[in-house]
């Protein structure tokens, strides 16, 4: 039973691998599409929700009307769904997912209601594999990671104070539409 799990688990990881390498390779930047971040975001959150319907989540907008044009990649939007694997599969509690932006940067935030992230994950960051652990393989906050900073930008981990786990995406706003 365990080697069968193992085995899917496998197969997952590398179809996830060879899907993110092949449109990465094929996908020119003329190919990409251009999205209203907060639209792009809901729709993530959408797609998200219909694979994991017990997970309750909550989307706060900083201003719905102004968020920047991103690129919407294949890549981005499955960092973010590996990452709110990670926050569902942490505990029961409502996730958080917050979008907020300046001039230069795009940030989500997604905090959830677990006991924290354990000292070698914050540690690690991202930079190696963790340990399976509730039916995952560990690897999907380093590819997260790692779609990230191919994109400029950087993700960040802590435990604030109200003792959840907090992941911060943040991102260059590369795109912007001339008036």
């Amino acid at each position: 039973e365990d080697l069968a799990l193992a085995k899917e688990q496998i197969e997952r990881c590398k179809g996830i691998i060879s899907s993110m390498a092949a449109r990465a390779g094929t996908l020119r930047p003329e190919q990409l599409q251009v999205q209203d971040a907060a639209a792009w975001l809901r729709g993530v959150r959408a797609r998200w929700q219909a694979l994991r319907p017990r997970a309750s989540s909550r989307l706060i907008l900083e201003d719905d009307a102004g968020a920047p044009l991103i690129m919407a990649e294949a890549t981005l939007e499955q960092a973010l769904v590996n990452l709110l694997n990670n926050a569902a599969n942490a505990g029961d509690a409502e996730i958080e997912i917050r979008l907020t932006w300046d001039q230069a940067q795009l940030k989500i935030v997604i905090q959830d209601g677990g006991p924290g992230f354990p000292v070698e994950v914050l540690r690690q960051a991202g930079r190696a594999p963790l340990p399976p652990r509730n039916g995952g393989a560990g690897i999907g906050l380093l590819l997260a990671v790692s779609a990230i900073e191919r994109l400029g930008g950087r993700i960040v981990l802590d435990n604030p104070a109200s003792g959840d786990g907090r992941v911060r995406i943040e991102l260059p706003i590369a795109y912007k539409v001339e008036e």
